[in-house]
């Protein structure tokens, strides 16, 4: 996504807005048959699930229909969201990628929030290793063997590896939320799933700023909203590395910035420096239209002197 999904081409995902749907009025999938795929892969998911959750509520049964191709892996992965009450319900779909696939989630145990966002990493993520391992050391990961060790040391390190990615994921917009960055606030983590706040607009999930006509007078302060941003991850020694207005959330003249699958940490190396620019050009881009007349290479040259050393 704009994507949080590598090699995702942003202009290919569009986010399905739905407005929230009536369960009453929808009928319970029967439950899927196991089609063998990617056995190994659900075995470990339930056993996440099993570990963490008490196996005393019902079987998850979500209202939203889901293919049978698709329901093995996502109920795998919600179960422990849903055993541990964070979740209900399964209510729409909101996104779906490559590599993931968002869904809003009631949750119908929290005073807080009734909506929640679940993004659920597809088992075809398990088995990329070469491009985990490449931004795994773009983190600065000393420890990380090359991906021919890694396919040798057999598929439940693997599985183990996706875990830590999506848990750095978890704790990169944790970090950042804590901080006062505009991001979702981070809920739970657990194998392939990412927990968070629903960023709503009225009774459907609030757009990407790419789909957005702003108002003039909001375009500048949005524009000025999106660089501190990107400053503060930078005081905070992170890089988003993929930022662009496809991974904005917009919503009543205010923004969220998701996605933070390709975050880097900031390093006393100029190599990074091309990856900051990128996110700020990118932002430029998308406020040129609204005649926001900016140079992104001084603004990073700012930022990275600033905050590089």
């Amino acid at each position: 996504m704009a994507n949080n999904y590598e090699d995702d081409d942003i202009d290919s995902i569009v986010p399905i807005r739905t407005k929230i749907i009536n369960r009453s009025k929808i009928k319970r999938p029967k439950s899927p048959k196991n089609t063998g795929k990617s056995s190994n892969v659900q075995y470990w998911l339930r056993e996440q699930s099993l570990k963490k959750g008490d196996g005393a509520k019902p079987p998850f049964s979500p209202t939203l229909p889901i293919s049978q191709q698709d329901a093995p892996w996502i109920l795998s992965s919600l179960t422990y969201f849903y055993e541990s009450d964070l979740i209900s319900d399964v209510i729409s779909l909101v996104k779906s990628g490559k590599e993931a696939t968002v869904y809003c989630c009631l949750n119908e145990y929290s005073e807080d929030t009734s909506y929640v966002a679940a993004k659920i990493y597809r088992p075809s993520i398990f088995y990329n290793l070469k491009s985990t391992m490449q931004y795994r050391q773009n983190r600065g990961n000393s420890n990380v063997r090359n991906t021919h060790d890694e396919r040798k040391r057999g598929d439940s390190e693997a599985l183990s590896l996706v875990q830590e990615w999506v848990n750095y994921e978890f704790k990169t917009q944790e970090l950042l939320y804590n901080v006062g960055a505009d991001v979702p606030k981070p809920i739970a983590q657990t194998g392939n799933a990412l927990l968070m706040e629903y960023i709503a607009d009225g009774d459907e999930g609030a757009p990407l700023l790419q789909h957005v006509k702003l108002e003039e007078n909001e375009a500048l302060k949005l524009f000025n909203r999106i660089m501190n941003n990107i400053e503060l991850f930078l005081a905070h020694k992170r890089i988003h590395g993929d930022l662009s207005a496809y991974n904005i959330l917009y919503r009543q003249g205010a923004v969220k910035i998701i996605d933070f699958s390709q975050t880097t940490e900031l390093k006393s190396n100029f190599r990074l420096f091309p990856l900051l620019l990128r996110d700020i050009e990118r932002v430029c881009q998308y406020f040129a239209r609204y005649n926001i007349q900016t140079n992104a290479r001084d603004i990073a040259h700012t930022f990275w002197d600033r905050y590089s050393v």
